[in-house]
Protein backbone atom coordinates (compact mmCIF):
# COMPACT_ATOMS: atom_id res chain seq x y z
CA UNK A 1 0.00 0.00 0.00
CA UNK A 2 1.35 3.49 -0.83
CA UNK A 3 1.91 5.73 1.75
CA UNK A 4 -0.62 9.21 1.82
CA UNK A 5 1.44 12.06 1.54
CA UNK A 6 2.61 14.00 5.11
CA UNK A 7 1.53 17.53 4.48
CA UNK A 8 3.78 20.00 5.32
CA UNK A 9 1.69 21.06 8.65
CA UNK A 10 2.82 17.91 9.96
CA UNK A 11 6.23 18.13 8.74
CA UNK A 12 6.12 22.48 9.85
CA UNK A 13 4.35 20.93 13.41
CA UNK A 14 7.46 18.58 14.21
CA UNK A 15 10.30 21.40 13.34
CA UNK A 16 8.26 23.72 15.45
CA UNK A 17 8.23 21.01 18.38
CA UNK A 18 11.74 20.40 17.93
CA UNK A 19 12.53 24.00 18.51
CA UNK A 20 10.13 24.22 21.56
CA UNK A 21 11.98 21.93 23.47
CA UNK A 22 15.35 22.67 22.32
CA UNK A 23 14.17 26.44 23.02
CA UNK A 24 13.18 24.99 26.50
CA UNK A 25 16.19 23.29 27.45
CA UNK A 26 18.17 26.53 26.99
CA UNK A 27 16.01 28.73 28.80
CA UNK A 28 15.95 25.93 31.84
CA UNK A 29 19.65 25.75 31.62
CA UNK A 30 19.70 29.52 31.95
CA UNK A 31 17.85 30.05 34.47
CA UNK A 32 19.09 26.66 36.49
CA UNK A 33 22.91 27.51 35.10
CA UNK A 34 24.53 26.60 38.55
CA UNK A 35 23.40 23.27 37.11
CA UNK A 36 25.04 20.66 34.99
CA UNK A 37 23.49 20.14 31.61
CA UNK A 38 22.58 16.89 31.94
CA UNK A 39 20.43 17.99 35.13
CA UNK A 40 18.60 20.49 33.48
CA UNK A 41 17.79 18.35 30.41
CA UNK A 42 16.21 15.65 32.66
CA UNK A 43 14.00 18.77 33.45
CA UNK A 44 12.99 18.76 29.80
CA UNK A 45 12.48 14.81 29.71
CA UNK A 46 10.39 14.97 33.21
CA UNK A 47 8.47 17.88 32.68
CA UNK A 48 7.86 15.72 28.47
CA UNK A 49 6.91 12.58 30.55
CA UNK A 50 4.56 14.04 32.31
CA UNK A 51 2.91 15.94 29.27
CA UNK A 52 3.03 12.89 27.09
CA UNK A 53 1.49 10.82 29.80
CA UNK A 54 -1.90 12.70 30.29
CA UNK A 55 -1.98 13.21 26.74
CA UNK A 56 -2.35 9.35 25.96
CA UNK A 57 -4.36 8.49 28.82
CA UNK A 58 -6.64 11.18 27.58
CA UNK A 59 -6.39 9.51 23.95
CA UNK A 60 -6.59 5.77 25.06
CA UNK A 61 -9.30 6.00 27.80
CA UNK A 62 -11.13 9.48 27.23
CA UNK A 63 -11.18 10.05 23.99
CA UNK A 64 -10.57 6.86 22.49
CA UNK A 65 -10.15 4.57 20.84
CA UNK A 66 -9.43 1.96 22.86
CA UNK A 67 -5.89 0.88 21.80
CA UNK A 68 -6.38 -3.02 21.96
CA UNK A 69 -9.51 -2.59 19.73
CA UNK A 70 -7.93 -0.58 17.62
CA UNK A 71 -4.71 -1.80 15.84
CA UNK A 72 -3.62 -1.37 12.61
CA UNK A 73 -5.84 1.50 11.39
CA UNK A 74 -5.58 5.20 10.68
CA UNK A 75 -4.64 7.64 12.78
CA UNK A 76 -6.72 9.89 14.75
CA UNK A 77 -6.08 13.69 14.65
CA UNK A 78 -5.19 13.28 18.24
CA UNK A 79 -2.55 10.44 17.61
CA UNK A 80 -1.18 12.91 14.99
CA UNK A 81 -0.84 15.72 17.61
CA UNK A 82 0.85 13.25 20.43
CA UNK A 83 3.37 11.92 18.17
CA UNK A 84 4.24 15.36 16.52
CA UNK A 85 5.15 16.70 19.93
CA UNK A 86 6.88 13.80 21.11
CA UNK A 87 8.62 12.95 18.43
CA UNK A 88 9.83 16.73 18.46
CA UNK A 89 11.17 15.80 22.07
CA UNK A 90 13.14 12.92 20.96
CA UNK A 91 14.39 14.72 18.34
CA UNK A 92 15.96 17.06 20.46
CA UNK A 93 17.21 14.32 23.11
CA UNK A 94 18.91 12.26 20.77
CA UNK A 95 20.74 15.19 19.05
CA UNK A 96 21.61 16.30 22.97
CA UNK A 97 22.82 12.61 23.78
CA UNK A 98 24.75 12.87 20.51
CA UNK A 99 26.79 15.90 20.96
CA UNK A 100 27.24 15.33 25.12
CA UNK A 101 28.06 11.76 24.43
CA UNK A 102 25.74 10.87 26.81
CA UNK A 103 23.55 7.62 27.71
CA UNK A 104 23.80 3.91 26.74
CA UNK A 105 24.03 2.13 23.82
CA UNK A 106 20.81 0.77 24.97
CA UNK A 107 19.09 4.37 25.56
CA UNK A 108 20.46 5.82 22.07
CA UNK A 109 18.86 2.42 20.69
CA UNK A 110 15.13 3.40 22.51
CA UNK A 111 15.35 6.72 21.20
CA UNK A 112 16.27 6.05 17.54
CA UNK A 113 13.34 3.19 17.46
CA UNK A 114 10.38 5.89 19.11
CA UNK A 115 12.01 8.61 16.14
CA UNK A 116 11.50 5.80 13.76
CA UNK A 117 8.14 4.50 14.86
CA UNK A 118 6.48 8.04 14.87
CA UNK A 119 8.28 8.67 11.64
CA UNK A 120 6.61 5.81 10.06
CA UNK A 121 3.13 6.27 11.89
CA UNK A 122 3.12 9.80 10.63
CA UNK A 123 4.35 8.88 6.86
CA UNK A 124 1.54 6.26 6.68
CA UNK A 125 -0.77 7.78 8.73
CA UNK A 126 -1.29 4.31 10.24
CA UNK A 127 -0.55 2.72 13.92
CA UNK A 128 -1.33 6.06 15.65
CA UNK A 129 -3.31 3.86 18.53
CA UNK A 130 -0.38 1.51 19.41
CA UNK A 131 2.56 4.10 19.69
CA UNK A 132 0.94 6.26 21.61
CA UNK A 133 -0.06 3.62 24.05
CA UNK A 134 3.21 2.16 24.09
CA UNK A 135 5.11 5.68 24.70
CA UNK A 136 2.40 6.31 27.15
CA UNK A 137 3.37 3.07 28.99
CA UNK A 138 6.99 3.85 28.69
CA UNK A 139 6.53 7.87 30.19
CA UNK A 140 4.47 6.48 32.11
CA UNK A 141 7.84 5.63 34.33
CA UNK A 142 9.58 8.27 33.28
CA UNK A 143 8.89 10.75 36.39
CA UNK A 144 10.47 8.52 38.59
CA UNK A 145 13.77 7.79 36.40
CA UNK A 146 14.11 11.22 36.67
CA UNK A 147 13.31 11.77 40.12
CA UNK A 148 15.31 8.74 41.34
CA UNK A 149 18.38 10.50 39.04
CA UNK A 150 17.75 13.44 41.20
CA UNK A 151 18.01 11.99 44.90
CA UNK A 152 21.41 10.19 43.88
CA UNK A 153 23.01 13.44 42.64
CA UNK A 154 21.99 15.19 45.86
CA UNK A 155 23.75 12.00 47.66
CA UNK A 156 20.98 10.60 49.32
CA UNK A 157 20.14 7.38 47.58
CA UNK A 158 20.75 5.52 51.35
CA UNK A 159 17.16 6.79 52.35
CA UNK A 160 13.76 6.19 52.66
CA UNK A 161 12.67 8.53 49.77
CA UNK A 162 15.28 6.61 47.34
CA UNK A 163 14.03 3.26 48.52
CA UNK A 164 10.68 4.05 48.16
CA UNK A 165 11.73 5.69 44.66
CA UNK A 166 13.65 2.24 43.52
CA UNK A 167 10.53 0.08 44.27
CA UNK A 168 8.08 2.36 42.97
CA UNK A 169 9.58 2.37 39.86
CA UNK A 170 10.40 -1.48 39.93
CA UNK A 171 6.27 -2.03 40.29
CA UNK A 172 5.66 0.52 37.99
CA UNK A 173 8.29 -0.44 35.38
CA UNK A 174 7.06 -4.12 35.28
CA UNK A 175 3.23 -3.59 35.91
CA UNK A 176 3.18 -1.16 32.93
CA UNK A 177 5.92 -2.36 30.07
CA UNK A 178 5.91 -5.94 31.01
CA UNK A 179 2.76 -7.00 32.48
CA UNK A 180 -0.06 -4.75 30.77
CA UNK A 181 2.91 -4.03 27.62
CA UNK A 182 3.53 -7.95 26.95
CA UNK A 183 -0.13 -8.69 26.78
CA UNK A 184 -0.20 -5.22 24.60
CA UNK A 185 2.43 -6.68 22.63
CA UNK A 186 0.77 -10.46 21.96
CA UNK A 187 -2.44 -8.86 20.98
CA UNK A 188 -0.57 -5.95 18.09
CA UNK A 189 1.71 -8.82 17.02
CA UNK A 190 -0.59 -11.63 16.13
CA UNK A 191 -2.95 -8.97 14.37
CA UNK A 192 -2.88 -10.05 10.21
CA UNK A 193 -3.03 -6.38 9.19
CA UNK A 194 0.36 -4.98 10.71
CA UNK A 195 2.64 -3.88 8.41
CA UNK A 196 6.38 -5.36 8.88
CA UNK A 197 8.24 -2.18 9.89
CA UNK A 198 5.75 -2.09 12.89
CA UNK A 199 5.73 -5.47 13.52
CA UNK A 200 9.58 -4.83 13.60
CA UNK A 201 9.35 -1.99 15.43
CA UNK A 202 7.16 -3.29 17.89
CA UNK A 203 9.09 -6.18 18.56
CA UNK A 204 12.76 -3.77 19.02
CA UNK A 205 10.89 -1.86 21.50
CA UNK A 206 9.71 -4.62 23.37
CA UNK A 207 13.69 -6.02 23.72
CA UNK A 208 14.49 -2.73 25.15
CA UNK A 209 11.73 -2.98 27.61
CA UNK A 210 12.92 -6.50 28.79
CA UNK A 211 16.49 -5.52 28.79
CA UNK A 212 15.44 -2.15 31.05
CA UNK A 213 13.14 -4.34 33.01
CA UNK A 214 15.54 -7.07 33.87
CA UNK A 215 18.25 -4.83 34.46
CA UNK A 216 16.11 -2.67 37.32
CA UNK A 217 14.92 -6.10 38.81
CA UNK A 218 18.58 -7.34 39.44
CA UNK A 219 19.86 -3.82 40.62
CA UNK A 220 17.07 -4.26 43.55
CA UNK A 221 17.48 -7.86 43.96
CA UNK A 222 21.70 -7.25 44.84
CA UNK A 223 20.93 -3.85 46.68
CA UNK A 224 18.19 -4.70 48.80
CA UNK A 225 18.07 -8.63 48.95
CA UNK A 226 21.93 -9.60 48.40
CA UNK A 227 23.16 -6.59 50.47
CA UNK A 228 25.61 -6.04 47.59
CA UNK A 229 26.33 -2.44 47.69
CA UNK A 230 29.27 -1.89 45.72
CA UNK A 231 27.68 -2.36 42.10
CA UNK A 232 27.37 0.19 39.50
CA UNK A 233 24.56 2.85 40.02
CA UNK A 234 22.37 2.93 37.22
Amino acid sequence: MLPELVDTSTMQGVFGCFLLWTVFYFLVHAFNYSQTPEWNCRIVTLFHGILVTFLCFYSAVVSGPWPFDYIAQKNTPFHNQIMIISLGYFLFDFFWCLYMGAETVVMRAHHAVSVLSFAYALYYNLCGSEITAVIGASEFTNPLVQLRWFVKQRGRLHGTLAVLLDFSLLCAFWGSRLIVGTAFHIKVQTNPNLHLFARLGGNAFYIISVVFGVGMLKYVVNRYFLKRRNHVEE
